[in-house]
């Protein structure tokens, strides 16, 4: 393993690093899914997703090192209070490339991090490659996923960050406005402080012309009004919070 390929093959490198990557991730339960390039773990409700794209370009390969969790509970609400919009939202809830996890999360924006790592026939071991991608995983990625465990703290996350960013979200700013909402109602928000909620967002995509207003606004009545009727009939909140916690 610790021999160097000694021409830029993709499917070459691919096979010697995916092998290397997964016998350190193995023992942190994830699984690799080699269509997507994906590492993969589930935990009872919980989904952690460790994105490894290698990219070939002209003179080597750009290795990607991204972090995403969800939660089955999560998407399963999504999808029933979005209804035909729920295609248009991904499933990943928070996450990101480990730079900008170490820069904000971590808050150590003035220790160099990479984006991602660049390997040629002059670079180091692919096994090393791999040691160093499981070492920035590790120091990063992981507290990080770990503590997305916490319903709080991803409400937190999501709804306390500047107002104008896409922030920690996976996805876009239309992926922040109503993903958010959701979660703070998950995390025990009051309807009263979600409403207000809505509204910053909405002012906000009023005030940038985003295209998804209309999107938006039929998205947050449909939500609310379930939350007044359907869901208030069926403790709405307490089935989140039993769902949350019955796999943890």
């Amino acid at each position: 393993m610790n021999e160097k390929i000694t021409s830029v093959n993709i499917k070459s490198f691919r096979e010697h690093f995916y092998k290397a990557l997964s016998e350190k991730l193995s023992f942190d339960g994830y699984i690799f899914k080699r269509s997507s390039q994906e590492f993969i773990l589930i935990d009872g409700n919980h989904i952690f997703t460790l994105q490894a794209y290698t990219i070939k370009m002209n003179t080597g390969i750009v290795i990607k090192i991204n972090g995403f969790y969800s939660s089955q509970t999560f998407n399963e609400i999504q999808k029933l209070v979005m209804n035909n919009y729920y295609s248009l939202q991904t499933s990943n809830i928070v996450g990101g490339s480990t730079q900008f996890i170490a820069e904000e999360y971590h808050e150590m924006s003035d220790v160099n991090i990479p984006n991602d790592f660049w390997w040629d026939t002059n670079s180091i071991s692919i096994q090393n490659l791999a040691d160093d991608w499981y070492l920035l995983y590790s120091q990063y990625l992981k507290p990080f996923l770990n503590k997305c465990r916490d319903i709080e703290f991803l409400n937190q996350l999501v709804n306390d960050y500047k107002i104008d960013k896409p922030g920690f979200i996976a996805g876009g700013y239309d992926n922040r406005i109503l993903k958010g909402i959701i979660l703070a109602h998950m995390a025990g928000e009051s309807i009263s402080n979600i409403e207000n909620l809505a509204l910053l967002y909405e002012d906000e995509v009023r005030k940038k012309k985003y295209p998804y207003l209309k999107h938006f606004i039929e998205v947050k009545d449909a939500f609310f009004s379930h939350l007044r009727n359907t869901f208030h009939n069926l403790n709405f909140k307490s089935f989140c919070l039993h769902q949350l916690n019955k796999t943890n």
